[in-house]
C-alpha cells in the first residue's frame, strides 16, 4: 500500500513555482490603467511610442511621430500628422492598405508582450537591483537561443517586428525590473542579437517603461472619442 502511494506520488507532475515575471505579468493583466513608452533602436535609427492603456473598454492610445492610434474594444481610428481622428479597419490583412492597416501597424498592448514572454521565459536569474523613481525594483534576466529569440521578436506585434523584415534574431538578452514592495512590472529591455560574427553583427533593442499605474488618463480628445 505505501509503496504504492509512493509511486503513484513519484508519477504526479511536479508544480513549479511561478516566476517573478509570471507574477508579474499577471498583475499588469489587472491594471485599471496605466501609461508606457517604447524606444527601439536599430544602428543610428530611433524610434519612439508613447500611450495610455485603460482597462474599461480595452481602450489604447499610441502615439509617435508620424501617427496616433486610439482603439476602444476592438475599433479603431487613426490620426496622422495634424489630421483629425479617422475610423479605420482592424486590419487584420497584409495587404498594407492604410484602411486596413491599423491593427497592423500597432505593438501588442505592453501587458500582453509581458504574458507572452513570461510565457517564453520560464527560468529567470537575479541580476542586480535598482531604482527607477522612488521605486525599488529587482532586475531578472535570461538569454533565449534562436528559435525562442524569434517568438520574442513576434510576442512584439507586426507593428514592431515588420518595421525589420530583413532582421532575423540569433538570441536575444531580457531584462525585466520589477519592484520590491509592489510586484510591478517598471521595465522591460530586449537586445536582439543578428549575424554569426564581429563583421555581420546587428542588433534591434526594444525598452518598455511603464508608469502612472491605476491612474494613467486618455487624452482629452481619445476620451471623448472612446466614450
Amino acid at each position: 500500500m505505501v509503496q504504492s502511494l509512493i509511486s503513484l506520488l513519484v508519477l504526479l507532475p511536479v508544480q513549479e513555482k511561478p516566476t517573478e515575471l509570471q507574477k508579474a505579468a499577471k498583475v499588469a493583466q489587472e491594471l485599471k490603467s496605466y501609461s508606457f513608452q517604447i524606444t527601439l533602436r536599430r544602428r543610428e535609427e530611433t524610434t519612439r511610442y508613447s500611450g495610455v492603456y485603460v482597462n474599461e473598454g480595452d481602450r489604447l492610445y499610441l502615439a509617435s511621430d508620424k501617427a496616433r492610434l486610439a482603439r476602444k474594444n476592438g475599433d479603431w481610428w487613426i490620426a496622422e500628422g495634424k489630421d483629425e481622428w479617422k475610423s479605420v479597419a482592424s486590419g487584420r490583412d497584409d495587404s498594407g492598405d492604410r484602411r486596413g492597416g491599423a491593427r497592423a501597424r500597432a505593438p501588442n498592448d505592453p501587458h500582453d508582450l509581458a504574458l507572452k514572454l513570461a510565457d517564453l521565459v520560464t527560468h529567470l536569474k537575479k541580476e542586480r537591483s535598482d531604482k527607477i523613481g522612488s521605486a525599488t525594483v529587482d532586475v531578472y534576466g535570461n538569454n533565449l537561443p534562436e528559435e525562442q529569440a524569434k517568438k520574442a521578436m513576434e510576442a512584439n506585434g507586426r507593428g514592431i517586428a515588420s518595421m525589420w523584415a530583413d532582421f532575423a534574431p540569433r538570441e536575444t538578452g531580457l531584462l525585466f525590473h520589477i519592484g520590491r514592495a509592489d510586484g510591478l512590472l517598471y521595465r522591460i529591455e530586449q537586445v536582439f542579437v543578428a549575424g554569426a560574427t564581429r563583421s555581420e553583427k546587428d542588433d534591434v533593442k526594444i525598452v518598455l517603461d511603464f508608469g502612472d499605474f491605476n491612474r494613467a488618463r486618455l487624452p482629452k480628445d481619445v476620451e471623448e472619442l472612446t466614450r
